[in-house]
């Protein structure tokens, strides 16, 4: 199914990330946070906490940038990843 086809479902990732942040994606960027955001991390993911304390954790986005979406969009139908491609608008509306 295409996320035109089902708009509540494809923006609650939009919506999940509070405006401000108050204690949210922010709260596990922050370096003073690593180690407690380690321990929620291996928690969920049933990874060994020694081995994500060794890793290199990504930092979370805050924003969706459409334009930045639309290339991904595309290059997943090219791939047959998606059955086909659509506006990264439709992914806000």
């Amino acid at each position: 199914m295409s996320a035109p086809s089902r708009p509540r479902r494809a923006t609650r990732p939009r919506r999940a990330v509070p405006e401000r942040d108050p204690g949210g994606v922010g709260w596990a960027d922050k370096n003073k946070n690593r180690r407690a955001s380690s321990v929620i991390l291996a928690k969920y993911s049933k990874v060994d906490p020694a081995l994500i304390r060794r890793t290199t954790r990504v930092h979370f986005a805050t924003r969706l940038r459409l334009s930045m979406a639309q290339p991904w969009i595309d290059a997943f139908a090219e791939f047959g990843v998606i059955p086909q491609s659509f506006s990264a608008l439709d992914l806000v509306k």
